[in-house]
């Protein structure tokens, strides 16, 4: 049945329904009450703030990448900068790759 097109449309369109209605709020209250359970386990209580953070945007991963490409020295949105910035910021980012490149003693396919 999803091989059907209208199907599979119409299973994803419900899905995303759900997700950005009520499942969402029934997820971040989930959350919410593992962290704040100090009878949780505390593995279970920073997964869950783990999980929130990075879904926010606020993670580590996202804290280090904005600072490799030295998105945190500016507020600016990206189409606020010059052509300058920009290259700088791709130097930046392709320094930053070749160092990972480095460290891991791999090839990275970037």
């Amino acid at each position: 049945m999803l091989r059907v097109p209208a199907i599979a449309a119409a299973i994803k369109e419900r899905q995303a329904a759900l997700l950005s209605g009520d499942l969402s709020g029934v997820a971040l209250s989930t959350l919410r009450a593992v962290m704040i359970d100090e009878t949780a386990p505390a593995a279970a209580r920073v997964s869950a703030a783990k999980w929130t953070l990075e879904a926010a945007g606020h993670g580590l991963a996202a804290a280090l990448g904005s600072a490799r490409l030295g998105l945190d020295a500016s507020d600016k949105p990206l189409s606020a900068l010059s052509l300058s910035e920009l290259e700088a910021m791709a130097e930046q980012a392709a320094a930053s790759v070749e160092s990972i490149k480095r460290a891991s003693g791999s090839v990275l396919d970037v």
